[in-house]
């Protein structure tokens, strides 16, 4: 599974990736890449 979130913030881009793998359980968070508008 990919999830992706998006949060607008004062101006500022945040794109949170999620890639969850099912079979281990593992969650690997790419976090707050951060674009100014």
């Amino acid at each position: 599974m990919f999830r992706l979130r998006i949060f607008q913030n004062h101006g500022f881009f945040y794109a949170e990736f999620t890639l969850i793998y099912s079979k281990e359980n593992k969650v690997r968070l790419f976090s707050k890449c951060a674009a100014n508008f």
